[in-house]
């Protein structure tokens, strides 16, 4: 009974967990986040030897408080693509949104859907784009979304229509009239939003020179993740 509630007791408490890019998952003490790299303890070891492991290796950690960090991956050919942090959680009673570069990604930034891209490593919207331009960003990739998910349920409502006119002979017609209009407009919708976030793209790169870093700067108030700090390299 005793080691029962020893091991429940254990069990009950809450660790970090880190998250790596070839789908480990390790529960964990993390004790320093380096720019290079992280150090931990295995949390079945609390005492036991640290571990190193590069942050180009980790795609999230989710500490025990709720935070959560969030990494792109890092190249080092070229002046590549630096670390990408983003911090979500609290600080007191305010909620953080925290996104910064080691070091600011050199080339120019495309599009792929709705992910931004440099040299092939996918990069927040949110550490990379300008405050105004990111609210542009998300209102545009829900606009994308909309419209994808118009289409994409208009042509279900197509074939369904189809199926129950050669089925049953014409009681498919409301189902085709409804899945055509949803096509009308969700396919133009799809395609005025990936102008949009063209424009948005071409936009940021035309803002920023090749290399150019960013400017530090800090900010309290209303964040994206509610009311707090904000804080950007």
């Amino acid at each position: 009974m005793a080691f029962a509630l020893l091991a429940f007791c254990q069990a009950a408490q809450a660790q970090d967990r880190i998250s790596t890019f070839d789908g480990k998952e390790i529960e964990a003490r993390v004790l320093e986040v380096g720019p290079e790299e992280l150090v931990y303890r295995k949390w079945s070891n609390p005492d036991g030897p640290r571990y190193r492991m590069p942050l180009s290796e980790v795609r999230e950690i989710r500490y025990e408080n709720g935070e959560v960090e969030t990494y792109g991956a890092q190249e080092d050919s070229g002046g590549g693509v630096g670390v990408v942090r983003r911090l979500r959680g609290h600080v007191g009673d305010y909620g953080t949104d925290l996104s910064y570069y080691y070091e600011y990604p050199s080339g120019p930034m495309y599009r792929e859907g709705a992910g931004l891209y440099i040299k092939g490593t996918h990069v927040q919207a949110g550490a990379v784009l300008d405050r105004d331009l990111y609210e542009r960003w998300r209102s545009a990739s829900n606009m994308r979304f909309a419209g994808i998910a118009l289409w994409v349920f208009g042509a279900s409502g197509v074939c369904g229509g189809l199926s129950l006119d050669r089925v049953h002979g014409g009681e498919g017609t409301a189902m085709l009239v409804t899945g055509g209009v949803m096509i009308l407009v969700g396919v133009p919708l799809h395609v005025l939003a990936n102008n949009r976030l063209d424009d948005i793209t071409w936009e940021q790169n035309s803002r920023r020179e090749l290399g150019e870093s960013f400017s530090p700067s800090i900010s309290f108030g209303a964040q994206r993740h509610g009311f707090g700090l904000a804080l950007n390299f």
